[in-house]
């Protein structure tokens, strides 16, 4: 049973006219399920159906407490040996430059790691460890980023449309590398080197991304991530409403993380540092930029959240997709090249099979890319090929 506030309010210059007015709070409401004649409804635009059975299940689960979530699940069938454990050790290293782990932890084996990370229940590995670490994540395909450039500002026509499949650092990577190839590049000199930047700022974009990861839902039926940029903006979509206004999310107001285990493990290397910042933190980066003030939508009949981020009007064109991309290095690799390398400086935990999944190309052609680029002195592999991770020279 739910308690509906009613009220009726007089019809102004019509007597003995009221009007009912019932106020419902949607995200108060949005997790729990509530029927009529036995029967649970949705509202869907400006139509009222009979909910689904799958999202009827979906919004039980959720009314639950937070011991049915589903990053708290046993994760049946992965084992230790099914998690990439460089980026493992290559998370818990960041965690010890940044003071948040103890040196202590390098020596530690990875079963020791990743139940102080609170990514296991009795031994047996959560939902969250493999939304993290999972190295083959085919039997997820939630696990999903789906990345488009539409010409103009409609989406009547596609100039890129990719999908990267994989655990949240594979779709980060992915994601970033999106943005440099969408988004245009400056530079200055600064002492001998050149500084590179986004027109957006990317410590915005890369909280953007992490914040979408962190509140989505990733039920197997539940949605796809999306990013979407149009000459005039660009779009975070996710799967899963918000718990709060988004007048208090404004605000800073404690956002609710769904995947709050996962949310733990990114502040701990320094992605979404504080519940409830991260949306004040794009606010103040889009202040400096004059561009508009962002939107965030809770968009209660598709149950996604939209964060809309305007940005100085361009003309799109089919040509020169890669060219953010192709414009970090040097000349004398090819676009192919110039992608990992972009890759690697912006994860050098990077796996060749990542490289590999990431750019559609084979593992041995990865292997020539990355081959070239050591030649060149551009990169160098530090440590062993399983924990060892990449170092930028030039």
């Amino acid at each position: 049973m739910i308690d509906l506030p009613v009220e009726y309010i007089d019809v102004p210059d019509r007597p003995g006219y009221q009007v009912i007015a019932i106020h419902l709070s949607a995200p108060s409401y949005w997790n729990a399920p509530f029927t009529y004649d036995n029967k649970p409804y949705m509202r869907i635009e400006n139509t009222t159906v009979v909910m689904p059975r799958e999202i009827f299940e979906d919004r039980l689960m959720r009314s639950k407490s937070n011991r049915n979530k589903w990053e708290d699940h046993i994760c049946e069938g992965i084992t230790i040996a099914d998690l990439e454990e460089q980026r493992i050790r290559g998370g818990v290293r960041l965690g010890v430059e940044r003071g948040r782990k103890p040196e202590s932890s390098l020596m530690e084996t990875t079963e020791s790691l990743v139940e102080k990370l609170e990514l296991t229940t009795n031994g047996k590995l959560k939902n969250a460890a493999a939304a993290l670490f999972l190295r083959d994540t085919s039997l997820f395909p939630q696990f999903l980023l789906r990345m488009a450039r539409f010409r103009g500002n409609d989406k009547m026509e596609f100039i890129d449309n990719q999908r990267a499949y994989g655990n949240f650092f594979t779709l980060l990577d992915a994601g970033m590398v999106f943005f440099f190839k969408h988004l245009s590049l400056s530079g200055k000199i600064v002492g001998f080197t050149r500084e590179e930047k986004l027109e957006i700022p990317a410590e915005a974009l890369r909280e953007a991304l992490t914040n979408a990861i962190i509140h989505c839902d990733l039920m197997a039926d539940a949605g796809i991530l999306r990013i979407e940029k149009h000459d005039d903006r660009l779009c975070f979509r996710n799967p899963g409403l918000l718990k709060l206004p988004v007048e208090t999310i404004y605000r800073g107001g404690n956002s609710k993380a769904r995947n709050p285990k996962i949310q733990n493990m990114l502040r701990m290397i320094g992605f979404g540092e504080n519940v409830g910042s991260g949306f004040p933190k794009i606010i103040a980066a889009w202040k400096e930029t004059n561009w508009g003030e962002p939107q965030l939508l809770n968009k209660l009949d598709v149950d996604e959240v939209e964060l809309v981020l305007p940005v100085p009007s361009t003309k799109s064109s089919g040509a020169g997709v890669s060219e953010g991309v192709s414009n970090r290095v040097p000349n004398g690799v090819s676009d192919t090249a110039k992608t990992i390398y972009a890759h690697i400086k912006d994860n050098p935990n990077i796996t060749r099979n990542d490289l590999a999944n990431l750019t559609g190309i084979s593992l041995k052609n990865v292997q020539k890319h990355i081959n070239r680029l050591k030649e060149l002195g551009f990169i160098r592999r530090i440590g062993s090929t399983r924990l060892g991770y990449w170092e930028i020279i030039k």
